[in-house]
């Protein structure tokens, strides 16, 4: 029996231990941490100069309130890009290596999240890898951020405070050598190309060259990569390619730019105060006057070029009241010329201008193209042009750039980027259409090939391209005289450049709408009618487009004109009086790197002011 008892007691105590030992087991099963934060970063490369933001979302799963105490950013992300600020408004506190923290009792309650914006500015081209961190509830998260910044301005290189200001002094003839050309390399199918060039002027011994920002910037066909500023050795002879230059400030809105030498050809750097240039004073008072009579020099667009001067009569001034730059009207000069860039100078010598305002309208006959921009598979005139070549009819003075030559002679570098911003704008009708891809369309399949086609993903209508200078189309059969088309995209990869949106008036592959957003931040609206493709609008930089994020496209396509909404804003309009209606879809297009794929949801069509 005490046999028995014993046996039953061993029993029970091994069932119990294994009891125990099972609930330890299943106690050690991982808990979902309360209090979680994420980072939202631009999943594509930003444009030097343009402003993006970092989402940063906190989460509390807990019974209590939670409490953000610090936000950490790393040295190395502070040194690419300048901090813009916060929403909510946090001062930065900066630390002795380079770091800065952001103090905030930001309070979080129970089963609920906030989110933390932090606004930066790209200033110098490379690739960032860092980790910014939270003081959550008393947790420090670590947070992993890659960032990547695309320009002329490497991330190695500092311009440094530039050689001071020369005294006025009487002019005894003209300084030719301070005139320089400067050339835009970009980057065409693997290979740097000098693109176009333009005129500059030398205001500082140590090189510090005024310019064109259009000539440094590029557009979004052609983003520049690096410059090449062009010395003349002798009188009366071209440009020799000398320096590699990099940018120290833009003025995108007056198109102005600093740029200073940095290396030889070569890439091996220049030393501080080796180089001893022949520089143009800056007038200090009154850069122009109306009827003030004016010498403009510069070089045209031939590599052999040489030197050209022409008179010009400052005709009027526009006032600088914030909406826009302040100009000189020009009188007396040719049409059809390429000036930008071209510096203009008083009867003492001194420069008072730049000839290189915005404004001017493109030669059409001086468009030349390097990339198929409008994939028809020809280059060709229809293709997006070079940046160079225009009429000139106005002049930014010298006093309207005072800040930003006050800034470069300082060696701080900055950079002033014109985004465009929309208006709220809102739609009502009558809705004819509407999906949300719970169950596929019947006329949308499944279907792949080579990396392209189409499919459905967690719920949404996916299109795919693999193919450089491709487009491919998914349309509905619904064909209104007005209508507005919207849907859900959601960019799932991409090259960095491609574009996707909506299409209207869609007959065939040559005869189309299309209302786009691209993956750089842009947005265009352009047709194709057989082998005529047109910009309607060009291709337009906007901040709010820049970080990747998920958009409610809509595109209104009829007799009103045309118009491209995003996110509840009107970004772009244009009255096509050629318009004919035709079926409604979506799209894709890729460029010369020829990979994209897009999801597409909850897409409406509607019948503007109908019932």
């Amino acid at each position: 029996m005490l046999k028995n008892f014993t046996r039953n007691l061993r029993l029970v105590t091994a069932l119990t231990l294994a009891a125990a030992l099972c609930a330890a087991c299943l106690g050690a099963a991982p808990k979902r941490d309360p209090l979680s934060a994420s980072l939202s970063v631009p999943t594509r490369a930003v444009e030097m100069g343009r402003s993006f933001d970092l989402n940063l979302t906190l989460l509390n799963a807990g019974e209590q309130e939670a409490i953000v105490r610090e936000i950490h950013l790393p040295a190395s992300i502070l040194r690419a890009y300048q901090y813009l600020g916060s929403l909510p408004a946090v001062a930065l506190e900066p630390a002795a290596d380079g770091s800065g923290v952001l103090r905030t009792q930001l309070a979080i309650p129970p089963a609920s999240s906030a989110r933390f914006v932090l606004r930066f500015q790209a200033v110098f081209s490379g690739v960032y890898e860092d980790d910014f961190s939270v003081l959550f509830g008393g947790q420090l998260l670590s947070l992993p951020a890659r960032l990547e910044t695309r320009g002329s301005i490497p991330a190695d290189w500092q311009p440094g405070p530039a050689a001071p200001r020369g005294r006025m002094t009487a002019v005894e003839g003209l300084p030719e050598a301070a005139f320089v050309r400067v050339g835009a390399l970009v980057n065409v199918d693997g290979s740097l190309r000098k693109a176009w060039s333009a005129s500059g002027v030398i205001i500082s011994s140590d090189g510090l060259v005024l310019t064109s920002a259009r000539a440094v910037l590029g557009t979004r066909a052609y983003p520049v990569s690096d410059l090449i500023i062009g010395l003349q050795t002798a009188p009366g002879t071209p440009p020799v390619d000398a320096y590699l230059a990099s940018i120290v400030q833009v003025d995108e809105e007056r198109d102005a730019a600093l740029i200073k030498p940095r290396s030889d050809l070569l890439g091996y750097p220049i030393a501080p105060g080796a180089l001893s240039l022949p520089a143009l004073p800056t007038a200090e008072d009154v850069g122009v006057l109306p009827g003030e009579e004016l010498r403009l020099f510069g070089f045209g667009q031939n590599p052999d070029a040489l030197l050209s001067e022409m008179t010009a009569v400052a005709a009027d001034l526009e006032p600088e009241d914030g909406s826009a730059p302040l100009q000189a009207v020009l009188t007396g000069l040719p049409s059809g010329g390429d000036y930008f860039g071209w510096g203009a100078l008083n009867g003492r010598g001194e420069l008072i201008g730049l000839a290189s305002a915005p404004g001017g309208r493109v030669v059409e006959e001086e468009c030349g193209a390097l990339r198929d921009t409008n994939r028809d598979s020809r280059l060709d005139e229809q293709d997006a042009c070079l940046p160079a070549g225009g009429d000139l009819n106005r002049l930014t003075p010298i006093q309207a750039l005072a800040e930003m030559l006050d800034a470069a002679w300082a060696g701080e570098v900055g950079l002033r980027r014109v985004s465009a911003i929309g208006t709220p704008i809102t739609t009502q009708g009558r809705v004819v259409f509407s999906t949300d891809f719970s169950a596929p369309l019947r006329d949308w399949p499944a279907a792949q090939e080579n990396g392209s086609g189409t499919g459905y993903e967690d719920g949404a209508f996916t299109l795919a391209l693999d193919a450089a200078h491709g487009l491919r189309f998914n349309t509905l059969d619904y064909v209104y005289a007005d209508s507005m088309l919207s849907a859900d995209a959601r960019l799932i990869f991409g090259s960095g450049s491609g574009d996707y949106g909506l299409v209207c008036g869609f007959r065939d592959a040559s005869h189309f709408t299309a209302l786009e957003v691209s993956e750089d931040g842009y947005y265009s609206i352009w047709k194709r009618a057989g082998e005529e493709t047109a910009v309607l609008v060009d291709w337009t930089y906007a901040d709010m487009l820049a970080a990747g994020d998920d958009l409610r496209l809509s595109a209104r396509c009829g007799p009103g004109g045309l118009q491209l909404i995003v996110d509840g804003l009107l970004l772009a309009e244009y009255l096509d009086e050629g318009f004919v209606p035709g079926m409604l879809g979506v799209m894709v297009g890729t460029t010369a790197e020829g990979q994209i794929k897009v999801a597409f949801d909850n897409i409406d069509i509607i019948i503007p002011g109908a019932e």
